[in-house]
């Protein structure tokens, strides 16, 4: 029996015509191009939001980087969008400004020590918390700061205070150590453009937990983890949100103020406790387990913001 030959052109897919525009005859290339380049612009600018979040890259910036709609990014966001992602003029980015709001840009300049955008129209971002969480974090040793703060910048809070406390392992003078304080700041802003945040969260200088509670007047609710504790977070945020209520006739989480306060890999001294508890601070249980200092610097805030987002801040 003669064995069947097949071609393997026939299992070639067959290419698509190409499509060409019409245009009028005595229409000029390079005006048709530029026309064609300044159309596409405007029409990515105008997009819906919700169209290209999914993959762009973010950017924050300052206001010093603007001028009009002209935005000049930094040469280190330079060398992102020039060396590493390889982005070219034409393609589309999102910049935050970090008072939430955000606007597609358009790259007009690509090089890797400058790179220059137009931007469009700007608009609110819906994606940061109603409540502004500030995380009082008592110093960890070696990499567990870092990543602390890039998780807690993901999780949503607004400013990380790292807390010289009287078991940190690490040693810091009281706002001293610049060096440490700009690499939290941008270890922040490089977790908020990953997770898309609108705000990038303020890294304070190194304080004493006296300092601190010298700015308790700063918030509407002070929490304080305790492993000893047993009295649940929920109860002591309705608690709270009553106060509040009470005192700005409001029950909404809009502009709550809330400072957590988490020691370090050695817990609170009792005498710590004892003065946060005298400005006001809530001494309250994150679960029955025993976690660790950086996890409850993850925890701590994940909790108390989903409590306040699932009940709108109306307990």
């Amino acid at each position: 029996m003669r064995g069947l030959s097949i071609s393997a052109s026939a299992h070639r897919p067959r290419r698509r015509p190409r499509l060409e525009r019409a245009r009028p005859e005595n229409e000029d290339d390079d005006e048709d191009e530029g026309g064609d380049q300044a159309r596409d612009d405007r029409a990515t600018l105008h997009t819906p939001h919700s169209a290209l979040n999914e993959t762009m890259h973010h950017f924050h910036i300052s206001p010093d980087q603007m001028n009009g709609d002209r935005v000049e990014l930094t040469p280190e966001q330079a060398h992102q969008v020039a060396r590493v992602l390889r982005l070219r003029p034409g393609d589309v980015i999102c910049l935050l400004d970090g008072s939430c709001r955000e606007c597609r840009a358009v790259l007009a300049e690509v090089s890797p020590g400058r790179v220059a955008a137009r931007a469009g129209e700007w608009r609110r971002c819906a994606r940061e918390p109603d409540a502004r969480l500030c995380l009082a974090l008592g110093l960890l040793k070696g990499e567990k700061m870092d990543w602390a703060v890039q998780k807690a910048t993901e999780v949503g809070v607004c400013e990380v205070v790292p807390l010289l406390c009287a078991r940190s392992i690490v040693r810091l003078e009281e706002g001293r150590d610049a060096g440490k304080v700009q690499r939290w700041q941008r270890i922040a802003r490089e977790a908020a453009e990953q997770c898309r945040r609108a705000r990038v969260p303020a890294i304070s200088p190194p304080l004493s937990l006296g300092s601190l509670l010298e700015r308790a007047a700063e918030f509407d609710l002070i929490l304080l983890a305790d492993e000893g504790e047993s009295a649940p977070l929920s109860p002591a945020l309705a608690a709270g949100m009553r106060k509040v209520k009470g005192e700005r006739r409001t029950g909404n989480a809009v502009g709550l103020r809330v400072l957590l306060l988490v020691g370090p890999e050695g817990g609170f001294a009792p005498e710590e406790t004892r003065r946060a508890q005298e400005a006001g601070a809530v001494a309250v249980s994150l679960g029955a387990r025993i976690l660790r200092a950086e996890t409850a610097a993850v925890v701590g805030p994940a909790l108390v913001l989903h409590e306040l987002e699932r009940t709108g801040g109306t307990t």
